[in-house]
């Protein structure tokens, strides 16, 4: 016979452990006392100016990506540099040579007008791929300055400190908005982002972005699929730092944080509807990651939470080694 479990289980998601693998243990925190003053020994206070400011309204959805993915969007999924250092190393060496081009009795190949123009248009794509670079490099740092401000308000909350990590995570996601504005098809930004809405309590809006990841990462897949030039594009497209599985287990969790959040409001048939479709976001989890055992697990509770035991025992089953 299998025992059932308490009725408000604590879920261990794929996402869970995709996030939090590089933090201290929650057992390791639990012995941190709360501390009345805001800041605490290893998570301090964000300081003033601190990532990207002051964060969005909690009321507001950000939705800041293109309804249709194009079929380039998984090329800007990553900040990624090396293009256009390739672009310069390339152009610079070929224009230098065009430059020094001589026949064998000293004299220029070129003549200084088409020498001059072709310049011109070096020093043209120079500037064009230059502010490509630097958009880049300003994304770059300010999704390692979310990620840093992500994982202080997640170690803050794991200890206790609500109000620190609230401060934390909306500095977190302030910074994510400067990424997602010059990229919007930024996965780890993307989920980064609605993870730390989800730990807000906005949950309209990270849903918002687990959608629009979703949606990014489904056109990356569709663009290495089996065909004659799949190997070519797998290999220009940088790696997707979140697996299609993993976005939607971390969308069923943001929609049953959303449907706790409702029934704890008195809101029963809403929250219902919301932990409905968080079964529905990890059975889609599941199809891309079916030998997962936690996925199950989650599927299983998620039945087990709209009182669907029968087949919440029966998905357990499938968790087991």
């Amino acid at each position: 016979s299998t025992c059932l479990p308490d009725p408000e289980p604590t879920v261990v998601s794929p996402r869970a452990t995709f996030v939090c693998k590089a933090f201290p243990s929650k057992k390791g925190l639990a012995n941190v006392p709360p501390d009345p003053d805001p800041g605490f020994a290893g998570v301090p206070l964000p300081p003033e100016g601190c990532g990207a400011g002051a964060a969005p309204p909690a009321s507001s959805v950000r939705v800041s990506f293109p309804t249709t993915p194009s079929f380039f969007s998984p090329w800007s999924a990553l900040p990624d540099i090396y293009p256009s250092l390739a672009i310069f190393i390339a152009l610079g060496s070929a224009g230098l040579a065009l430059w020094n081009a001589r026949h064998l009795d000293g004299k220029h190949i070129y003549s200084s007008g088409v020498r001059l123009r072709i310049a011109l248009v070096i020093a043209l794509t120079f500037g064009v791929t230059g502010l490509h670079a630097w958009r880049e490099l300003r994304a770059y740092h300010f999704l390692i300055v979310g990620n840093t401000e992500r994982d202080q308000g997640l170690q803050a909350q794991a200890a206790g400190h609500s109000a620190v990590a609230a401060q934390w995570l909306e500095s977190a996601v302030a910074s994510y908005d400067y990424v997602l504005e010059a990229f919007p098809g930024n996965l780890g930004a993307l989920d980064s982002r609605a993870l730390a809405e989800t730990q807000l309590g906005q949950h309209p809006s990270a849903v918002a972005d687990y959608d629009a990841a979703i949606s990014y990462a489904t056109v990356a897949q569709r663009v290495i699929a089996p065909g004659p030039m799949a190997y070519e594009l797998g290999a220009l497209r940088p790696p997707l730092p979140v697996s299609l599985s993993q976005l939607y287990a971390s969308r069923a969790i943001a929609y049953e944080s959303w449907g706790a959040a409702l029934a704890g409001q008195g809101q029963s048939d809403e929250a219902n509807e919301k932990y409905v479709l968080a079964l529905n976001s990890f059975q889609q989890a599941a199809q891309y990651d079916p030998d997962s055992p936690d996925i199950w697990l989650a599927v299983g509770y998620a039945y087990y939470r709209l009182g669907r035991y029968d087949e919440a025992v029966t998905t357990w089953e499938k968790a087991e080694p």
